[in-house]
């Protein structure tokens, strides 16, 4: 493992240190002081030189600057500059050196028209690209960001926790889909389900359950719709067999009360009134066939509008157009039944016309009358069963074809819903498999990689926990150091170099855990600003 270390660090400029140099030939250090003395400042310093940074992880430009009042120049373009010299490794040394200055136009009068940073490494001087590129190549390819978290214990914990979880998954290897199906042999039905080349596309998951759970949604929301409107047919079918005796009724109430005068032309009544009640019928088919259309129509726009009230996804956008278009043939459906409608009730006013003129020219008997009336019955009856017939089959076929569909959609919802679950079941026993193996790096700290939300639903999360405490709830300071020092060995064996540690109020601990890194501890005291090394 390589080890880094500080041999040495000029100041000069910065915050509120003018010009300082501090030597601890790569051995501990502790440096105190009372406040405001410039402890802190020296720990910035040093994270300065090599990332841009301070250590609150925050960039250090304008912040190492003492404004004058109302203005952002100070000093006339006075540089601000820290030089460090580190030990890499057992004979190399590495010197760095990053100066921040102003940067003025005219040579009159200056105006102040921004900031400049010059950036050297060994004496040389270098773009920001390749001093980023040399500093991450001679410090075993570690980057600014893994900088801080190797020299500021509390840096990682400070960290998004996304950002945790990220660094940490990358200290391991890969789990691949085998690795998490044998921790639960369930998850070997998730390639019937979904394309398991596309398990480690990060945004595959939140897109494949968002678009299930507006599938099932939808789904849902239909097969809520189909038992009324199974019910609203069997009411239909009821309606036409009283229809079709209400037919029979007024027709046999328009003979009785007319007089009738037969002679020969009896079967000609008998035409004239089965044409009539033929009429009739296929008017009141052709009624309930538009208002089964009508019904349907109206199904859709319900369906509409409680797919608007959701989320608007690929699958809903693709049934609304579907939708669209049947409602455009319902609705050309319904204006030409309409229109049947209407010639039907042309056609019946003719009729009876014809009815009245051949009925004004007989005078039947009381017996013939009845007579007649018992065959025009029978004739209508006839014709009104086979109506009936057609319309009931055509009624039933629409219930079956109903059933199925509910059959169709609650099948499909289980299958759903059955991979969502094996989606849930597989990233939950993934951050398990995973959260093992990071545990695995680390001595006394461990990381619960998900947790269990107030709905059921196990969501991604990155926590800390120090003997079983989380470590923002519950850890004193002490504990808190144990914990970060243990975190920051553990990186620096997955990184395979041990950077120097800064300890920010130091006095704040009896003791601090041994390690192998070089440690400076800042502690506040009495006195002036003090730097001791250990011999």
């Amino acid at each position: 493992m390589q080890k880094v270390s500080i041999e040495s660090l000029n100041i000069l400029n910065f915050k509120g240190i003018d010009n300082k140099v501090i030597t601890l030939n790569g051995m501990n250090g502790t440096i105190s002081g009372h406040n405001g003395v410039g402890k802190t400042t020296i720990a910035d310093s040093i994270i300065f030189a090599l990332t841009g940074k301070l250590t609150t992880g925050k960039k250090a430009d304008p912040q190492i600057k003492e404004f004058e009042a109302g203005s952002q120049v100070q000093d006339n373009g006075k540089p601000h500059s820290v030089e460090l010299l580190l030990n890499v490794g057992k004979s190399r040394k590495l010197k760095i050196k990053r100066t921040f200055s102003e940067a003025f136009t005219g040579k009159t009068k200056k105006v102040f028209k921004g900031h400049s940073t010059e950036l050297i490494i060994n004496d040389c001087p270098s773009s920001v690209t390749d001093f980023k590129r040399y500093l991450s190549e001679a410090l075993n390819g570690i980057n600014e960001d893994q900088i801080l978290s190797l020299m500021l214990p509390g840096q990682f914990a400070a960290m998004k926790w996304q950002d945790r979880r990220t660094l940490l998954l990358k200290l391991i290897d890969p789990v691949d889909f085998e690795t998490v199906a044998n921790a639960d042999r369930r998850l070997y039905n998730l390639p019937k389900a979904v394309d398991i080349r596309l398990l480690n596309n990060s945004t595959f998951f939140t897109d494949e359950v968002k678009k299930l759970k507006g599938l099932i949604k939808t789904d849902k929301e239909k097969l809520g719709v189909i038992p009324a409107v199974v019910t609203e047919l069997k009411n239909q079918m009821t309606n036409v067999k009283v229809e079709s005796g209400n037919s029979i009724s007024q027709v046999l109430e328009m003979i009785r009360t007319e007089r009738f005068g037969f002679g020969n032309g009896d079967d000609l009544i008998v035409d004239v009134l089965k044409k009539l009640g033929n009429l009739r019928q296929r008017q009141l088919e052709t009624g309930l066939t538009r208002d089964e259309v009508c019904r349907q129509i109206k199904a859709l726009k319900d369906e509409y509008n409680l797919l608007m009230q959701g989320e608007i996804t690929q699958a809903v956008n693709q049934r609304v157009l579907e939708m669209s278009e049947i409602v455009k043939r319902l609705k050309n459906q319904r204006t030409e039944l309409t229109a049947n409608f209407e010639t039907l009730q042309e056609q019946i006013e003719v009729v009876k016309k014809q009815y009245d003129e051949v009925i004004s020219s007989f005078n039947p008997t009381k017996s013939l009358l009845n007579a007649f009336e018992d065959q025009i019955k029978a004739a209508l009856k006839t014709e009104i069963q086979i109506t009936e017939s057609a319309l009931d089959t055509k009624l039933q076929i629409r219930i079956e074809e109903l059933m199925k569909s509910e059959t169709e959609i609650a099948s499909r919802i289980e299958s759903n819903e059955q991979t969502l679950f094996l989606i849930d079941l597989y990233l939950s026993t993934r951050a398990k498999v995973q959260e093992e193996a990071i545990n695995g790096l680390f001595s006394k700290v461990k990381f619960k990689l998900s947790e269990m939300q107030i709905n059921g639903e196990e969501v991604p999360a990155c926590e800390m926990v120090y003997s079983e405490v989380p470590r923002d709830d519950g850890l004193n300071k002490a504990a808190k150091l144990t914990a970060d020092l243990d975190i920051i060995k553990s990186l620096q064996k997955a990184y395979q170099i041990e950077m120097p540690i800064l300890i920010d109020e130091a006095e704040s601990y009896n003791e601090v855990p041994e390690m192998d890194n070089q440690i400076v501890q800042f502690k506040v005291s009495d006195g002036e600003l003090t730097i001791n090394k250990d011999e």
